[in-house]
């Protein structure tokens, strides 16, 4: 529709959109560690929750209700994150097109997941230390322990690298030389809604309906 709208030189207008409003999407990929020729895809999102997407297309997805505790000692004083946290394990079956979430803490889970957790302390670590920024759309949604929303799928090109997340969201993000840095595409009743992040700007999130983008190309 929208394609045969541009062919006749029209501005396509979503039917279902009527006058609802933008939804305010709070949920994204903050930043992210390409370790995908070894582990997988690490990734944190604006909530405080940390993933691995391995490379067998499972996932575990940490909750953002850690604990840091600062110890001392006599010749000086040190910050330690200590992981009380729970975690979901996510498997996919029928080819993706369904998932199974089983929910653990970091203290308890099954032997087989140990590596797993494992690697997913070192992402986080990782991540939160040396990648995480803080900005006006993170928080830290600590009262969450499980469900989470993670990576489904992503793919890498050349300059770009676009994210599925679980809550109907796609995340393309641009190689850093060019001009639009992220774009988020939430699909929500049909409708798409694209967010322009800037970052470094005073109004990092910018929200068009499908319209806009369309009336920009004609």
């Amino acid at each position: 529709m929208a394609f045969d709208a541009k062919a006749m030189g029209r501005v396509f207008r979503d039917p279902h959109q009527g006058n609802l409003p933008i939804p305010d999407e709070k949920v994204f990929i903050v930043s992210w560690v390409d370790y995908c020729n070894k582990y997988g895809m690490g990734y944190a999102l604006t909530d405080g929750s940390v993933g691995v997407h391995f490379n067998d297309s499972t996932t575990l997805v940490l909750s953002p209700d850690k604990v840091c505790v600062i110890t001392s000692s006599s010749h000086s004083v040190r910050l330690t994150r200590i992981l009380l946290s729970h975690f979901d394990y996510i498997t996919s079956r029928r080819q993706g097109s369904v998932y199974v979430r089983k929910s653990y803490t970091v203290e308890v889970y099954p032997e087989d997941l140990k590596s797993k957790v494992y690697l997913l302390k070192h992402f986080e670590k990782y991540i939160m230390d040396r990648l995480y920024g803080e900005y006006d759309y993170t928080f830290e949604d600590v009262a969450r322990e499980k469900g989470m929303e993670w990576v489904q799928k992503y793919l890498r090109m050349k300059n770009v690298i676009v994210f599925k997340l679980s809550h109907d969201v796609l995340q393309v993000r641009f190689s850093i030389s060019m001009v639009i840095p992220s774009i988020l595409l939430t699909l929500f009743r049909s409708r798409c809604v694209v967010q322009l992040l800037r970052p470094l700007q005073a109004h990092p999130l910018i929200a068009w309906t499908t319209s806009h983008p369309h009336r920009q190309a004609l």
